[in-house]
């Protein structure tokens, strides 16, 4: 975003001037250098500067000393007739907020020791700029259609102080609208999956950067991510991918460096278990401990319900035993389900999505604009197609994340998993005109209503 401008025509908020000292002025070439200018002009022009201008700093512009700055120079091969730069003569002269920098440039102009002053350039966008699909992103929009991601951020629901960590195969950690940094805690980043991944962090924490998209928490303030199979490479130098055991991966994000109670996991995986397809991965009894255990850490685990059209109170386990009906007395892991739906209101179940008295919300299941990369899994791309319950997941993700982020914003700790998950269901926005939930897909995220519920303000 710009910044604002006087009724002068001068940038609010940010005032630099460079200046270039006199060859030979006697000024260390350091920090905080003002009072050795003002030595060298008692009682003239630069003594009304620091009054005109208060708390003004002026310091060396380039990190280096002045020795290596002239060591650098010295060690260029220079063309006949071309002046040597004098760099350790460049000094930054920063300005208090708000002040005019064209009149104190012109004032700098004065100083017996300054040979030039100029306003430095503000950074502007490149030339060649990536395209802006924010407007594509009406997930992000008001109730009944969105999830009033507007509205968390006046509270402070940006993401800041939350933490993700996403679970799946494979991310382009590199696309230009992520946070650089990402770190793999563990397992490998398989290129054939990259495209999944990218859209996954693209929806919760893409970069505010006026580029490609913006997630529903840009400001996260770490992203981490987890590979569900192992990496080697064999002889002939290829990287080769293993399978990992599936609870592995879970424990590794519970390890996961600098989490903290209130931090959000994303389980962006499906399993097939006992000839049934695309069934979500607590199905599977160690990841069920697994997920048991993080919940016990204060994590707040986001966990897609599948993509297999099943009635999951009808999946049982080996023994027989119905293990995702809340019905029938099924283990409670702590994680949030996530449905597919349409995404406009009222909101039918989408087709492939599983169902059920287990899940706990839904979101956008189709249509669902988001940064991804091509198939080469390192060439940024763009997609308004994303869908299925790995979409409503990571819309879910960015949602759990926005009231733990709203909450610490305002002063207050963050939600234990369950709470936050029974907050979430009791003041979303229910799939029907009649606020009925006929397909048991749950509610919809709803953070204006959140913030209303916790008296945030």
């Amino acid at each position: 975003m710009p910044l604002p401008v006087s009724h002068h025509g001068f940038i609010l908020g940010r005032s630099r001037v460079i200046i270039r000292l006199r060859e030979g002025a006697p000024v260390p070439y350091e920090n905080d250098v003002g009072r050795y200018l003002q030595l060298l002009d008692p009682g003239g022009p630069t003594a009304g500067f620091f009054g005109r201008f208060p708390g003004v700093r002026v310091s060396r512009l380039f990190p280096r000393t002045e020795q290596q700055l002239v060591d650098l120079v010295k060690g260029g091969r220079w063309e006949v007739g071309v002046t040597r730069p004098r760099l350790h003569s460049y000094f930054s002269v920063d300005l208090p907020p708000f002040s005019d920098p064209t009149r104190a440039a012109a004032d700098l102009r004065k100083w017996p020791s300054v040979e030039y002053a100029y306003v430095e350039p503000l950074l502007g966008r490149p030339p060649s700029a990536a395209p802006d699909f924010e407007n594509q992103q009406r997930y992000r929009g008001p109730a009944k259609d969105g999830i009033e991601v507007a509205d968390a951020w006046s509270h402070g629901g940006d993401g800041t102080n939350v933490a993700l960590v996403d679970i799946e195969r494979g991310w382009s950690l590199s696309h230009p609208d992520l946070k650089p940094g990402i770190m793999l805690v563990s397992g490998g980043n398989e290129k054939e999956f990259a495209d999944h991944g990218t859209a996954t962090l693209g929806v919760v924490v893409g970069l505010d950067n006026g580029e490609w998209g913006v997630g529903i928490v840009p400001n996260a303030r770490s992203v981490m991510v987890v590979g569900q199979r192992s990496a080697e490479v064999d002889s002939a130098g290829n990287e080769v991918f293993s399978d990992l055991p599936l609870a592995t991966a879970i424990v590794s994000a519970i390890y996961a460096p600098g989490l903290e109670r209130g931090d959000v996991v994303l389980l962006e995986t499906q399993v097939s278990a006992r000839g049934q397809y695309n069934l979500p991965i607590e199905v599977d009894e160690a990841s069920l401990q697994a997920l048991l255990t993080a919940a016990a850490y204060g994590l707040v685990v986001v966990e897609a319900a599948g993509n297999g059209s099943h009635d999951l109170d009808r999946i049982k386990n080996e023994a027989g035993v119905f293990v995702l009906s809340r019905s029938a007395g099924a283990i409670d892991s702590g994680a949030i389900m996530v449905a597919a739906a349409e995404p406009i209101h009222p909101r039918g179940r989408k087709n492939a999505s599983n169902y059920g008295s287990r899940i706990d919300l839904h979101a956008w299941g189709d249509q669902v604009a988001t940064i991804t990369t091509k198939r080469d899994g390192t060439t940024p791309s763009w997609t308004q197609g994303w869908n299925g319950t790995s979409s409503a997941s990571a819309i879910v993700a960015g949602a759990a994340l926005a009231v733990q982020s709203m909450l610490k914003a305002n002063g207050r700790s963050a939600l234990e998993p369950r709470q936050l998950r029974d907050l979430l269901v009791q003041t979303g926005t229910r799939p029907t005109a009649q606020g009925t939930d006929p397909e048991r897909i749950g509610s919809m995220p709803n953070l204006k209503n959140v913030a209303a519920t916790l008296g945030i303000s």
